[in-house]
């Protein structure tokens, strides 16, 4: 069983210290593992171009939605993305506010040629897992962020 550290910083009990640190540390190591190095995609870049692939043309909003994505993000990721020709951005047809992304050529052979390699190298990972202790960490995350939808952050 861990231990839940309590220490006293600027006379402020803090509980699950270790926890906090630990957890910091490995989500900042994670996600700039995923982005897979200084030639690869970036993984929220794959994760657009990978839903417009399996499920078509689609509004921002409902991208970013879907994603969970702040609009301001997806837009950051689709300038980016429509930047190296991998989508394009089409006016709505019948909504003049909205704006459909939609995969070009560029876009579809990227998805077929980095998507897949790079869901199997990023799965790798978790085989240096047990079988029980990836559904132990499984069932911890699904907690976690639980807890999190929850308890949002501007009310801690």
């Amino acid at each position: 069983m861990v231990k839940a550290a309590a220490r006293v910083e600027a006379g402020v009990e803090l509980p699950n210290r270790d926890l906090i640190e630990k957890a910091v540390l490995f989500s900042q190591a994670f996600l700039r593992w995923l982005d897979g190095g200084p030639d690869a995609t970036p993984y929220p870049r794959l994760r657009v171009l990978q839903s417009l692939a399996c499920n078509g043309p689609a509004k921002m909003r409902d991208l970013a939605e879907e994603l969970g994505l702040h609009a301001r993000n997806l837009t950051s990721v689709a300038d980016a993305l429509e930047a190296e020709d991998l989508i394009r951005r089409v006016p709505h047809p019948t909504d003049r506010r909205a704006t459909i992304l939609e995969l070009t050529p560029a876009g579809t052979a990227t998805v077929q040629n980095a998507f897949a390699p790079r869901l199997l190298g990023i799965s790798g990972l978790f085989d240096a897992l047990s079988d029980s202790e990836k559904e132990a960490l499984l069932a911890m995350l699904s907690t976690l962020l639980s807890s999190i939808e929850a308890h949002p952050a501007a009310s801690v």
